[in-house]
């Protein structure tokens, strides 16, 4: 196959994918004019910079700089490449890809990575009948609640009490090199020894119900640490896999919410019991890329955290609760003040803490109440706002100093300045002085203190990114002309323009090398449109492979609307303008170089006298 036939394959996906309708499944978007505006899902901001353009199927964030077409955000927003994002969009819309270069790397890729699942695969199987096959571990796990059931769900296993014993069965089916690469084996001195050893083994599946990495619990006194993870691998990416998601999917869509846990076992004694929509993170905080892979089970996402009581599980709550709180701040509202809350909308979440009944975990909670009394316990759970409020009340002792009273009344100010309802701020005002023993004016005075501080910040930070240092050299300047030719080449798709765009390029040769990739790429697809958008569409699947290069080209595109609505005259005036003034940058950057050459202090009187007479016949004599 061509390379052109693959191109072919892509521009096919990329038609069936409206960019409007798919950025709408992540992103709040309102018609704005001809465009539709949105947060940016890609950074934190209050004000809609981020614009979708149907008519030439592009998009791009006036805050962050993103940009791209519709496969530049799904991979973006998925954190795939661009083969990946292909490949898979290819199996949705049943479009086949051909083979060759391109589907080759695709083709190797997928094998790369089912050789991989396929020795985690085995690696489960080989530490699941060991675990059958140990009466200790089994009376162990028993001892946890953790039955026979748990044990075949969820695949349970042991790993042997042996440096080598799953590298010695692995090794004859798969190298060395793979095992590495599925995080298997360490390596030391030339020799593979294996990573878990003398621990429970629980296997981390990803959303297809394939095995991509373990937990390993320790199971001795003194067996540090309690728990070991595998490593990051082109199967498995902890920032973006959670615990028990596969089999707790269906479960989210069917109650429309998810409880997050802390540990695995919680999950595994939560499902087994009754609470199927629980999920946990392997091993790390909560991101942002967990919260967004939730959000496609959850309509109304609805977010339970249900840590453990103690100093470690206050605190995953309160960076769990601030991580959510950032990525719906990005996607639409946050049900997070008032428990009656409704909206229309899909892109809202409310954010609840299940309370621990006498600092007891998830799991022992489950196992002395039962799934009913824990499901309970999860609706009456408080939003998130009323915990916070509490954590700050808690520390509240009769003998306070002035200045420790102080200090929980600014945490309270710090948490309350986030409500926009003024009839809900002024409720929380009320109740919050009332708990603290401070005048309510005094509460409200420390919030508007806040409020300005934020906003004197915002504004300060959006000073700073217009007061940004132009370049003026004359080699910048001679960049932004030829930037200025490629704007004016975007809008030159009507018959008499771009008749006149390409004689006036033909030999011309940009000294940027990405403003000669894109006058090029201008000059032959002119041929081929009739019209900008389809110009656009065209030139930003010209450069699919490279997000960099696409990014700037939404740059270019988006600046040269300035340019669109010019008559021909003024479009040749622009363009005679331009080109005029690249002339004499032209001279003027060759006379710096000359001068430069000039006063270089390894020239011999000769050669001065020399150079003189090149800059005389040349700049005077011509002048």
């Amino acid at each position: 196959m061509s390379e052109i036939s693959y191109q072919s394959a892509v521009e096919q996906i990329k038609n069936s994918l409206d960019i409007v309708e798919t950025i709408s499944k992540y992103v709040v978007l309102k018609k704005s004019g001809h465009n539709y505006m949105g947060l940016c899902p890609f950074h934190n901001e209050k004000t809609p910079s981020f614009v979708v353009t149907s008519s030439k199927q592009i998009f791009k964030c006036f805050g962050c700089g993103a940009g791209g077409d519709v496969l530049t955000f799904l991979m973006k927003y998925h954190n795939q490449n661009f083969s990946e994002v292909v490949q898979e969009q290819a199996n949705i819309l049943g479009i086949e890809l051909p083979r060759g270069l391109s589907a080759d790397k695709i083709e190797q890729s997928k094998k790369e990575k089912d050789t991989l699942l396929s020795a985690v695969n085995t690696a489960m199987k080989f530490y699941h009948n060991n675990l059958l096959n140990n009466k200790g571990a089994l009376e162990y796990l028993e001892k946890r609640g953790v039955g026979e059931v748990a044990i075949t769900k969820f695949r349970l296993g042991l790993a042997p009490n042996s440096n080598d014993a799953l590298a010695c069965e692995l090794k004859k089916e798969f190298t060395k090199e793979e095992l590495l690469d599925a995080g298997l084996v360490s390596e030391k001195e030339g020799r593979i020894f294996d990573r878990f050893k003398n621990r429970i083994i629980i296997p981390i599946f990803d959303t297809y119900d394939s095995p991509v990495a373990f937990g390993a619990r320790a199971i001795m006194d003194g067996q540090n640490p309690k728990y070991l993870n595998s490593p990051d691998s082109k199967i498995y990416n902890k920032s973006s896999i959670l615990y028990g998601l596969n089999s707790a999917k269906d479960a989210i869509k069917e109650a429309d919410s998810v409880i997050i846990m802390e540990g695995y076992f919680d999950v595994i004694s939560a499902q087994v019991n009754g609470v199927k929509n629980t999920v946990a993170s392997c091993g790390t905080a909560l991101t942002p890329q967990h919260i967004k892979l939730l959000s496609r089970y959850t309509q109304s996402r609805r977010i339970y955290l249900a840590f453990d009581s103690d100093n470690a599980g206050r605190k995953a709550v309160k960076n769990g609760g601030e991580v959510i709180k950032q990525i719906f701040a990005n996607l639409g509202n946050i049900k997070q003040y008032d428990s009656n809350y409704t909206d229309a909308s899909s892109n809202v979440c409310e954010i609840r803490v299940v309370p621990q009944i006498g600092g007891k975990d998830p799991d022992e909670i489950i196992r002395e109440f039962g799934a009913e009394g824990y499901i309970e316990q999860v609706k009456n759970s408080p939003l998130y706002i009323d915990y916070t409020l509490e954590q700050a009340f808690e520390q509240m002792t009769p003998d306070m100093t002035p200045q420790e009273k102080g200090s929980i009344v600014h945490q309270i100010a710090e948490i309350l300045v986030e409500i926009k309802n003024p009839v809900i701020l002024a409720e929380y005002i009320k109740n919050s002085a009332f708990r603290i023993k401070v005048d309510e004016h005094i509460l409200r005075k420390q919030i508007k203190l806040l409020q300005s501080e934020t906003f004197i910040k915002t504004d300060s930070e959006a000073n700073r990114k217009v007061a940004k240092v132009v370049d003026n050299s004359a080699s910048s300047r001679h960049k932004r002309m030829e930037e200025n030719l490629v704007k004016l080449g975007l809008v030159a798709s009507t018959p008499e323009k771009k008749v006149y765009f390409q004689q006036l390029i033909s030999g011309y040769k940009a000294l940027d090398s990405l403003n000669f990739d894109l006058l090029r790429a201008i000059d032959k697809l002119l041929c081929e449109v009739n019209n900008n958008s389809e110009l656009a569409k065209k030139i930003i699947l010209e450069f699919c492979n490279d997000t960099d290069i696409q990014k700037q080209v939404v740059n270019f595109i988006y600046s040269s609307n300035e340019y669109e609505k010019l008559t021909y005259q003024e479009y040749t005036q622009a363009m005679c303008e331009t080109f005029e003034r690249l002339n004499n940058i032209e001279k003027e950057i060759d006379k710096e170089k000359i001068r430069n050459k000039f006063m270089s202090q390894d020239l011999s009187e000769k050669e001065k006298i020399e150079i003189s007479k090149e800059i005389y016949e040349k700049y005077t004599l011509q002048n």
